[in-house]
């Protein structure tokens, strides 16, 4: 509420001073005074100014006070300070009338129009389906579902998204991983992959799967993928409860397997290698380990689809 009062109010002493556009409205800063001395609102507005109109800051800051339609139920004073800023102080009476406002309108308190009312779609977390969340997971959800609040407070119509990278070498092997410890739990003999998930987790969800539906995988052809989408529903299981209890749910849940199953990858990937921007090369080695590989040759190390952008 009182942003906009600010920004429109600004917005008018621009007009009213003949310096108004677009894009010096567009660029207004609005600060709360680290000395509340200061005010209670601050504004460098008249400093970014002055060089452009070629006048001198604290003139600009003047002529800006003078113009600005104070409304004296919010601000009690307009005060130009040091070498061009602005200061804003709250009326006694708007301090005063606040708690009761506050506690009439409840969740409704500080919501806005202000957006377009257009959708707005805001993905984070999308931690890969392969293991527990982490910390890091923690703070992107606490960023993002802080961002989708406050685009819905401000008139948008703001959904969150996981995006579950469901495809791909990291999920096989995670389906390979989970089968070695199957295996393992019922005494049969199988290699663990070299570059498995080692982390106790698996041998949990091993524990919980169902022994006959287990040993039935474990003896065909394309049983890995058994593994695989066991352990990915159950890892993703954990991922929603987990983000649950921290506070944060998701509208959508949307997996990259979809997009392979939907043909839309092949299909985008045709149209950019018929505009040219595709092409094809040996990855890049890097590290004491890889510079063992090298040796290989770069058949073994394989190509990559690059994009060039």
């Amino acid at each position: 509420m009182v942003w906009k009062t600010l920004t429109d109010g600004l917005g008018e002493a621009l007009r009213q001073t003949g310096l108004h556009t677009p894009e010096r409205i567009a660029r207004l800063e609005l600060a709360v005074p680290r000395d509340p001395s200061h005010g209670d609102w601050t504004t460098n507005l008249a400093l970014g100014l002055a060089r452009e109109v070629k006048r001198p800051p604290r003139a600009v800051a003047e002529a800006l006070a003078a113009a600005f339609p104070r409304d004296s139920a919010i601000f009690a004073s307009v005060e130009v300070a040091g070498p061009g800023f602005l200061n804003f102080r709250y009326a006694p009476e708007f301090l005063a009338a606040l708690p009761s406002r506050i506690a009439a309108e409840g969740a409704a308190f500080g919501r806005s129009s202000l957006g377009s009312a257009g959708a707005v779609l805001v993905e984070y977390v999308s931690a890969n389906p392969t293991g527990p969340l982490n910390v890091v997971n923690a703070r992107a959800a606490a960023v993002g579902a802080t961002l989708v609040r406050l685009l819905e407070a401000t008139g948008q119509r703001a959904a969150g998204e996981f995006y579950v990278n469901d495809m791909g070498r990291q999920v096989d092997l995670l389906g390979e991983s989970l089968s070695a410890r199957f295996a393992e739990r019922i005494g049969i003999a199988r290699e663990f992959p070299a570059e498995g998930y080692q982390g106790g987790y698996l041998r949990e969800l091993a524990a919980a799967l169902p022994e006959a539906e287990g040993r039935a995988a474990l003896g065909r052809a394309d049983g890995n993928d058994w593994f695989r989408d066991q352990a990915l529903e159950r890892l993703l299981a954990r991922q929603r409860d987990d983000l649950r209890d921290y506070g944060v749910e998701f509208a959508i849940w949307f997996r990259e397997s979809t997009l392979h199953r939907s043909g839309a990858v092949a299909q985008t990937l045709s149209e950019l290698e018929t505009r040219g921007v595709v092409y094809r090369a040996v990855v890049p080695e890097t590290g004491a380990e890889d510079a063992d590989r090298a040796e290989e040759g770069a058949a073994e190390r394989g190509e990559a689809t690059w994009l060039r952008t």
